[in-house]
């Protein structure tokens, strides 16, 4: 358009529409180079004015863009305006959305988790033996195919892997599983042999072989230190069920209560040893 008088009382020159809608003059002018949201008059010295009228059109796309539609799909359907196409878009969208918020209450089920989890590290006992009772759990078991770490660490990454794929970020705790049968057939002045790792889960998951582990009262024992030197804790842990006359299920579960999440050396983690008193 020529250049000519323009009626500032219905026109806003992009600055101000800018302001009025809460945008920035960069948007407006990438909506117009890309043909989204035009300007209603544009003079040849590339001034652009917009009318009133023009907020309503400009405030749906910025809904349609905070619902994080493409700008290219906003503007076919601004271009068409077809009810049919509104409504697909609004049900791709709102499936998307159902997917974002079955992320975020992962994510909060998972801090809450680890929230928990260290909270409850304060005032260990590190030293004790003692009793303790834990609600129901589940336990995704793998089974290694020999006790090297290599074995070890890719029977750990199949689990991950597969309880990623079903369960998304739920929260998880990697375990170990030692028995009683096989641990009193080894020297435990030396390392212990794993063969059998897990995920030791609060919530039954989806998609995977799991166990149920009834709630219970537990013996429980704490190593701090490298895990080559478990053996004397749990020489201790059997102590204190000998001596008790306590009767078990025959399975130790491992977890790690302080790792690599809080310090950072090895030296550092302490390990729970619990095993079910029946």
């Amino acid at each position: 358009m020529s250049n000519q008088t323009i009626d500032r009382k219905q026109y806003l020159t992009t600055g101000e529409f800018a302001k009025l809608m809460g945008v920035t003059k960069h948007t407006l002018f990438h909506y117009d180079k890309i043909g989204l949201f035009l300007p209603e008059i544009k003079l040849e010295n590339e001034y652009r004015y917009y009318s009133f009228q023009q907020c309503e059109l400009l405030e749906m796309i910025l809904i349609l863009r905070d619902l994080d539609l493409p700008l290219e799909v906003i503007k076919e359907y601004v271009t068409k305006k077809e009810s049919s196409q509104l409504l697909r878009m609004f049900e791709q969208e709102e499936q998307i959305i159902e997917k974002r918020i079955q992320r975020l209450k992962q994510q909060k089920r998972w801090i809450h988790s680890k929230r928990k989890h260290i909270e409850s590290l304060a005032g260990l006992e590190l030293e004790r033996v003692a009793l303790k009772s834990f609600p129901k759990c589940y336990l995704c078991i793998e089974h290694s195919e020999s006790t090297e770490d290599f074995a070890i660490a890719k029977a750990l990454t199949k689990l991950r892997e597969s309880f990623l794929e079903y369960n998304g970020l739920d929260a998880c705790e990697m375990a170990f599983i030692q028995y009683e049968k096989e641990l009193c057939s080894c020297n435990l002045q030396e390392p212990v042999p794993y063969r059998d790792v897990a995920l030791k889960v609060e919530k039954k998951p989806k998609g995977m072989e799991f166990e149920t582990v009834q709630p219970g009262v537990y013996a429980v024992a704490y190593h701090k230190g490298h895990w080559e030197r478990i053996g004397a804790t749990y020489e201790k842990l059997a102590t204190f069920i000998k001596e008790n006359g306590l009767q078990t299920d025959g399975r130790y579960i491992e977890t790690n209560l302080v790792d690599s999440w809080l310090v950072d050396e090895y030296e550092e983690y302490v390990t729970q040893i619990a095993i079910r008193i029946i």
